[in-house]
């Protein structure tokens, strides 16, 4: 997947994201070159909402909201990824981004 990125950030067809564009608005040097992981990428935590609302509690917080949210688009495609996140063990493979509140009792 990294390959296919670092690949397709080159071709000249591309269109930036604003946030791979620099204050003059020329496209910054290939990100995906540095990146071999999601680990080395450093976007993606490895922390399960178990483990999060573990030590969230230990850290004396309490959870007062915790909305998991997955795929986007159609109604058949956000049924579909609702549905999966349900699923024991592989649930949170399909959650797309949380929201959480916390509050310091």
């Amino acid at each position: 997947m990294f390959r296919a990125a670092e690949r397709l950030y080159d071709l000249p067809q591309f269109v930036p994201r604003h946030w791979d564009l620099d204050a003059s608005g020329n496209k910054l040097p290939n990100k995906w070159k540095r990146w071999s992981s999601f680990r080395a990428q450093g976007y993606i935590n490895e922390l399960d909402t178990k483990t999060f609302r573990s030590l969230a509690r230990a850290a004396g917080f309490e959870i007062a909201r915790f909305e998991t949210h997955s795929f986007g688009g159609s109604a058949f495609r956000k049924a579909i990824g609702r549905t999966m996140m349900r699923l024991p063990l592989i649930g949170e493979y399909f959650v797309s981004y949380t929201v959480i509140e916390l509050l310091r009792p």
